[in-house]
């Protein structure tokens, strides 16, 4: 999953720069799980399943230079759900992204399902 959670928001972050409106996906669980996180936390505008095999990614135009992803950094570190505190209390500019047991999880799911996990990415 890990991989599937990088490719997504290396795309994304790719259509914002070149101002593409859409994407279309691969359709797998994790690209669902990943998609829907995104979608709840407000960083695409949503997705629609095509077929059972690919689905199109509605990207959130990008004002001015900067896009969403600007600062897209390789994290690759497994925390615990206390860490993960400090983080948000550490890097309140940042948000982070982590693989756990429940799935595909932004650092505000984490925190209130009190999990830990190994964290995907800093934005």
């Amino acid at each position: 999953m890990y991989r599937t959670a990088k490719d997504i928001l290396s795309s994304i972050c790719i259509a914002q720069k070149t101002r593409k409106k859409l994407i279309i996906l691969k359709v797998t669980r994790e690209v669902l799980a990943v998609l829907k996180t995104l979608w709840e936390e407000g960083y695409i505008y949503g997705y629609k399943l095509i077929d059972s095999r690919s689905c199109n990614v509605f990207i959130k135009p990008v004002h001015g230079r900067f896009t969403l992803f600007q600062n897209l950094t390789d994290v690759n570190e497994t925390v615990q759900a206390k860490k993960v505190l400090n983080l948000q209390l550490l890097q309140k500019s940042s948000s982070f992204f982590l693989i756990t047991d429940r799935g595909f999880l932004s650092q505000k799911s984490s925190l209130k399902k009190k999990v830990g996990g190994k964290l995907v990415t800093k934005i």
